[in-house]
């Protein structure tokens, strides 16, 4: 099942107004006055439906940047979105921002009320920009800011007057032509190439990560990089001065960050004179160095890639691919670890994050980690993508439920409503019903784990007398307390009064190979007549449901054989009663299965005079992979087994790039080849 299948489902189009969100989790406060390191938990709160490769702070919001489509809410909501969103962690909301792009946003910047993105894509709300493109924080407009690159940049910061972008290119263009700059270019604020400083230097490899010092004198720049020109001091992390003319400041050399070598940098996070670096190469690197002079304080290797640091008060955090046991500095954490910043101590804080690659990106709001990556839980919490760790000094109640309804029948009322927005930090224990009658006070009813219940403890009322209706309230609980309440909701159970049957619950679609499977559970009332069916309700686009099959009463699955290959349906059931069909279940979706292999995840460094490729094993599709087939511009340069993995090309030249991708093969077919990725030599 891929990532955007099999997730519940209400889908919305966000307004064009932008929402001012009201702070919940921190009760009121942006920030944490003394930060003290995240929260064993992460907060359950609105997601996205696919791979976040970037975020950045703006204010008290995150810039949410990657390949998705949809935001998700706790509750199965969803909103339509396009590769780039905003997240308030106070709320655990997205904001209605209008910004369409139409290709993978692979970094991000903010610079004011100026947003700057850098990915694989050719159009901004229909606008050109290819590969690199502004727009407005506060409106989501497309603004001028035009430039080009030839291969999309991997990283991008914005300093006083300028924009820096690194990563695999070899030109940039502008209005006025193109420049040759390797790897690492310096644009103006009004989209043209600053030449003398872009082609000051010379970069014999990919640039993955730039991030400003607090002054604005210069950037450091992390990457593949061997050497700028003939300082090899200067290889995979360097500080370069942002004056006219760029050049390398000699007294900041890097010190080893992985198993006692100098490895391929992919993140970097500043705080005071601290550097805290993400490493790959053999295994990974998570090591803090000084700001000044690159001499390591602390390093402990990893057995995958570290793709992403930040700090969040006292603690250094790295999150990466690294999982399993012994897999950050022979202690056992998965993709993400907590270190103690002046001390170097390993904390027992280890969240268990899922997915094959787990996290690719980390900032800190000051009160709260922000993570993003492949993920969809992360310990108990159910998360997709995108999640946030409250600072612990910041851990809160849940906010308010939504959505709560209530439905009357014979000596019984249905309750169901929706999950807040954010949990508050901790998971939600419990949800807390309230009940009165007749415009009395209000006492506690029940407590349940679901967001549903019947209560069977009332008396029936009299038609047309208020007296006897009865009033509903809920709050959801966790460790930390209590919630708000929601508003009122008011029912009259009445002698004889029938009522559909309430929603069918636990409800899951997934695609499968060739099908698509539904499962659910029983509905908690049947409404006071015996349930004589369900109804099976498809569509192709969420919220245009129609009736489709009906299975008997005693059913609680479904197998759809009629279903086509690689097509996106939506699904919805309701049991029937005597009075007909009742309320839906959440909406499902599923995308039957080809069958053919996901495509795998390709990295590259250049060492030695040759191309060091290497390639995760990709979910198989439903038959084992049987090869897979690694192209060089296009031209076949490898074929091997499942077991193989990796492959040196030495049949390159010192100074070209080259351009590769990988695809897997099982018996049903090939998959997608995995993105491209470009090597110098």
């Amino acid at each position: 099942m891929s990532a955007r299948q099999g997730r519940g489902l209400r889908r919305i189009a966000f307004g064009a107004a932008v929402m001012t969100a009201v702070g919940a989790l921190t009760a009121g406060a942006a920030q944490a006055a003394d930060p003290v390191g995240a929260s064993a938990t992460m907060a359950r709160t609105w997601g996205v439906d696919g791979h976040v490769a970037a975020l950045a702070v703006a204010g008290d919001t995150v810039v949410v940047a990657g390949d998705f489509d949809m935001t998700i809410g706790p509750s199965g909501d969803e909103h339509v979105v396009t590769n780039l969103a905003r997240y308030r962690p106070a709320t655990g909301t997205f904001d209605p921002w209008p910004v369409v792009v139409d290709g993978p946003v692979g970094a991000v910047a903010v610079a004011g009320d100026t947003v700057y993105l850098a990915g694989d894509f050719r159009h901004v709300d229909g606008a050109l920009r290819v590969s690199l493109a502004a727009v407005s924080l506060s409106t989501g407009a497309v603004l001028p800011w035009a430039p080009q690159a030839n291969i999309s940049a991997e990283a991008i910061a914005a300093v006083g007057s300028y924009v820096y972008i690194g990563g695999a290119f070899t030109t940039v263009t502008d209005g006025t032509g193109s420049v040759d700059a390797a790897h690492l270019a310096r644009i103006g604020v009004d989209g043209t190439v600053d030449r003398p400083w872009s082609t000051a230097l010379t970069l014999d490899d990919r640039v993955r990560t730039i991030v400003p010092k607090a002054d604005g004198s210069a950037v450091y720049v992390g990457g593949d990089f061997g050497a700028i020109g003939s300082a090899t001091y200067a290889a995979r992390l360097a500080l370069i001065t942002t004056g006219p003319v760029a050049s390398v400041d000699p007294t900041f050399r890097m010190g080893p960050n992985n198993n006692g070598g100098r490895a391929p940098v992919f993140g970097v996070a500043l705080q005071g004179n601290a550097l805290l670096i993400a490493a790959g190469g053999g295994g990974g690197g998570c090591t803090l160095q000084d700001a000044t002079t690159g001499a390591t304080q602390w390093s402990y290797h990893t057995n995958g890639n570290v793709a992403a640091a930040a700090f969040l008060g006292p603690m250094s955090y790295c999150g990466g691919h690294f999982s399993g046991s012994g897999s950050f500095n022979l202690l056992t954490r998965k993709k993400i670890a907590e270190v103690v910043t002046a001390t170097g101590q390993i904390t027992a804080w280890a969240p268990n994050v899922n997915s094959n690659l787990g996290i690719w990106a980390l900032v800190s709001t000051g009160s709260a980690l922000v993570t993003g990556g492949d993920f969809t839980k992360v310990g108990p919490t159910p998360q997709q993508h995108v999640g946030m760790f409250a600072d612990r000094s910041l851990v809160g109640a849940p906010a308010v439920p939504h959505n709560l309804a209530a439905r009357a029948g014979d000596h019984q009322v249905v309750l169901s409503w929706d999950y807040p927005d954010t949990d508050g930090g901790a998971k939600i224990s419990k949800f807390a019903i309230y009940r009165s009658r007749g415009g009395g006070s209000s006492s506690l009813l029940a407590k349940t784990a679901n967001p549903s219940y019947v209560d069977t403890t009332v008396q029936n009322g009299i038609l047309g007398d208020p007296n006897t209706a009865y009033a509903y309230t809920v709050r959801a609980l966790n460790a930390a307390g209590t919630g708000p309440a929601t508003g009122q909701v008011q029912a009259l159970p009445l002698a004889g009064q029938l009522i559909t049957p309430s929603a069918p619950e636990s409800f899951v679609a997934t695609g499968d190979l060739g099908v698509a499977s539904l499962s659910w559970t029983v509905p908690l009332s049947d409404g006071g007549s015996p349930i004589t069916g369900y109804t099976i309700l498809r569509g192709t686009a969420s919220g245009v449901l129609a009736p489709y099959d009906t299975v008997p009463p005693q059913a609680t699955s479904y197998t759809d054989h009629n279903a086509m290959l690689g097509t996106r349906y939506f699904y919805a059931v309701a049991a029937t009663n005597l009075l007909g069909p009742g309320v839906q279940s959440k909406e499902g979706t599923a995308t039957p299965d080809t069958g053919v292999p996901a495509a795998p995840v390709l990295i590259g460094v250049s060492a030695g005079g040759a191309a060091h490729l290497s390639w995760t094993a990709p979910d198989d599709g439903g038959s084992p992979i049987t090869k897979y087939v690694l192209t060089r511009d296009g031209v076949r340069v490898f074929t091997g087994d499942a077991s193989q993995r990796s492959f040196v090309d030495s049949g390159v030249k010192t100074g070209q790039t080259y351009a590769y991708k990988v695809k897997a093969v099982n018996g049903y077919g090939a998959s997608h080849y995995s993105d491209v990725v470009s090597i110098t030599i």
